[in-house]
């Protein structure tokens, strides 16, 4: 609020007439506040996995001893991503994504069902970025080994990962032993998100 300071004075002369005069303030109240307020409420998407990529390892010739095949993270139409974790709550709890392997290497019952015996699939990441200005997740853990047991590959603690933050899954790899069926194999992986940090 800007004010202005106005000041009356009287003079009082002979015969009782009196006259008045009006003057500006001597040091006039030039500056001021004003209040900007906004109310943010939790956005409707909540907690959520925005994305989460699949993993194509290509064709590959049965060898005699095994062999590593490498991917990266790809979308269906084959364009690579990354696993993608929007937090629009607003509240700072943290956040805990978890991966496992839902289901094992296996041919489809036409091909005869076979399993992959002995394959080892690993996820790797490094990073998190983000467009926002939260602060980063505070645990990625760079290689992890897929198994039937849910496991944390990316934790934000509290204060941690709000908004929306991107972890590519570049460089997963698949060991391959030797003595396997030929044949296309196709396993699921599993991907949940917790609403709070577990350890």
């Amino acid at each position: 609020m800007i004010k202005y300071i106005l000041a009356i004075f009287s003079i009082s002369i002979m015969f009782g007439i009196t006259a008045s005069k009006v003057f500006a303030a001597s040091d006039p109240v030039l500056n001021g506040t004003t209040d900007a307020t906004v109310n943010l409420t939790g956005g409707a998407s909540g907690l959520s996995i925005a994305a989460a990529p699949n993993f194509n390892f290509g064709k590959s010739e049965i060898s005699s001893v095994a062999t590593t095949l490498t991917s990266s993270g790809t979308a269906s139409d084959g364009s690579a991503i990354a696993a993608q974790v929007s937090d629009a709550r607003g509240t700072g709890e943290g956040w805990d994504l978890r991966v496992s392997l839902g289901s094992p290497f296996k041919l489809s019952d036409s091909e005869g069902g076979h399993l992959l015996n002995g394959a080892v699939l690993k996820l790797r990441t490094k990073t998190a970025t983000s467009t926002g200005t939260g602060q980063a997740p505070g645990t990625l853990v760079n290689e992890l080994t897929l198994n039937a047991a849910s496991q944390s590959s990316v934790r934000a603690d509290v204060g941690q990962g709000m908004g929306t933050w991107s972890m590519p899954y570049t460089n997963a790899t698949l060991m391959v032993p030797a003595g396997n069926y030929i044949g296309d194999y196709t396993a699921t992986i599993n991907w949940s998100l917790t609403d709070a940090p577990q350890k």
